[in-house]
């Protein structure tokens, strides 16, 4: 487990509260391999809701992340906590039901729509590249990469297509429908 503040200074009671309460994440899902709490502040001493915690949780081929603000250091702890805990156990549910379904009969894979392409974005304007990540891009179904996009909150997910062994890109379209991009070919 680690603790971190980014750019603020954690006394020891803030430390120790953390640890004793991200420790207790393990018992929602058994194959919890490490828990990340990173706090920071906001720079405008006008905002309300100055301090930031965001908890990353890494499970066996899973990344659960949520985060909340709030006045003080430990009630955004707190609001992270309660927002992680509900995500890991939709995500207990997800596996209990998948599992389940799989002793019944295998599921045919249903793609999403293709989606359609907007000329704004395609027309673009000189912009940079900000940030750069690198992670490993696991294979597996589109129903395991619609689920882990909607556990880290992103409206895309990289991810190794099972069916064809490809790179496939799934994103959340504007009616809330679901798309998947592949090469042709």
């Amino acid at each position: 487990m680690a603790i971190r503040g980014k750019k603020v200074d954690l006394p020891d009671t803030v430390l120790e509260v953390a640890e004793e309460k991200a420790g207790r994440l393990g018992r929602f899902a058994s194959d919890l391999k490490r828990a990340e709490v990173e706090f920071s502040e906001v720079g405008n001493p006008r905002v309300a809701d100055r301090f930031v915690c965001e908890i990353t949780v890494r499970l066996k081929g899973h990344f659960v992340r949520s985060h909340a603000s709030a006045p003080d250091l430990l009630a955004a702890l707190d609001a992270a906590l309660d927002r992680i805990a509900q995500q890991l156990g939709r995500l207990k549910e997800k596996r209990i039901d998948r599992s389940r379904a799989r002793r019944r009969r295998p599921a045919a894979a249903t793609l999403p729509a293709v989606p359609d392409l907007d000329e704004e974005a395609a027309e673009g304007e000189d912009a940079l590249v900000v940030r750069t990540k690198r992670f490993e891009v696991k294979p597996m179904p589109v129903e395991e990469a619609a689920l882990q996009m909607d556990l880290l909150g992103h409206d895309f997910y990289l991810f190794t297509n099972v069916e064809n062994g490809r790179a496939a890109v799934l994103y959340r379209r504007r009616d809330g429908h679901l798309g998947l991009i592949e090469p042709a070919g």
